[in-house]
């Protein structure tokens, strides 16, 4: 599957404060960095010039500087400055993405403009919840397959110990997302499972808004408590992926719970979500998409893929 149009996640702003960096994603070679006013930028790594990979170089007031001869591009890719000349040939611009920085991240989309914007849960306000540190996760499968693994209904029973109490229900409220909505029980008898039931109670009800299969977003609802959570999915190899994962909740009432109680609520529920996410990431070692040995109850997966190719090719759904 081609990689559709959409946001991936580049890097945190922590790593590209010290400096610019060279990583390989989405079959090229891509160079990310933050300007001196925290402005982010994605650009293909190798200079227009000669070559020299713009990783090397180094940040420069609101431009990135190539080491080899310091010609300067900004974050849209246009070179700003030569040192040894006062013209700018046409040719000195670097195929540049568009760049975002959100919760200490930099997300970039893989066209020459965005498509839809970087994507949020309806609702809220990036600021409007409080986010635990985030985790990475590493998958031994495709890309897509993380995804897909959030209409497998199967595997809920299998791997969370939850009982589907109704048929998922799935819509498309924007051509590039895949919503699902299932309700579960949760049955488990698992440490996670009886903190699950003792403080939220044991009906869940599970929305993974999905936005081109590289940002998913679950928010999963309880009769006491709320988790939120953002998947930011990167390949980096035909069977292999990563997850770049970001648990939040919602702020409680006050100055002493936006210092104290805040955090550790955020934390809880981060260490719950990365119990629940690593029930399923050595199951989907090795897996992958195969259209010609699904069955009735795999219809989830048929759809889910088509929305997918049709995304891949540029028919979205309308």
């Amino acid at each position: 599957v081609p990689y559709p149009p959409s946001w991936y996640y580049f890097g945190g702003v922590r790593e590209l404060s010290e400096g610019p960096a060279t990583k390989p994603l989405l079959g090229k070679q891509l160079v990310g960095f933050l300007t001196k006013s925290g402005q982010a930028g994605v650009l293909a790594n190798r200079c227009v010039h000669m070559g020299s990979d713009l990783g090397a170089g180094c940040v420069v007031g609101e431009s990135l500087q190539c080491a080899l001869h310091h010609w300067r591009f900004n974050t849209s890719g246009q070179c700003e400055e030569i040192p040894a000349s006062e013209v700018i040939p046409g040719f000195a611009r670097q195929t540049s993405f568009p760049a975002v920085v959100r919760h200490g991240c930099v997300y970039f989309f893989n066209r020459p403009a965005p498509l839809f914007p970087l994507p949020f849960f309806d609702g809220f306000e990036p600021d409007g919840l409080v986010a635990a540190p985030s985790f990475i996760e590493y998958l031994e499968c495709p890309w897509y397959m993380v995804g897909a693994n959030a209409v497998d209904v199967q595997h809920f029973a299998i791997a969370h110990d939850r009982r589907m109490e109704r048929k998922p229900e799935v819509d498309h409220p924007h051509p590039y997302v895949h919503r699902t909505v299932c309700h579960f029980e949760v049955t488990g008898n698992s440490i996670s499972d009886r903190i699950t039931r003792r403080f939220g109670g044991p009906h869940v009800r599970l929305e993974v808004v999905d936005w081109g299969s590289t940002m998913i977003f679950a928010r999963s609802t309880l009769a006491r408590t709320e988790t939120f959570g953002i998947v930011s999915i990167v390949p980096l190899a035909p069977d292999r992926s990563m997850g770049h994962v970001i648990v939040m909740a919602r702020p409680g009432n006050g100055a002493l719970s936006r210092v104290l109680l805040d955090p550790l609520r955020a934390l809880v529920r981060r260490i719950l979500i990365r119990t629940f996410l690593r029930s399923d990431v050595g199951r989907l070692t090795g897996t992958f998409y195969s259209p010609n040995t699904l069955i009735g109850i795999d219809e989830q997966f048929s759809e889910y893929f088509e929305w997918l190719n049709g995304l891949s090719r540029g028919n979205p759904v309308s």
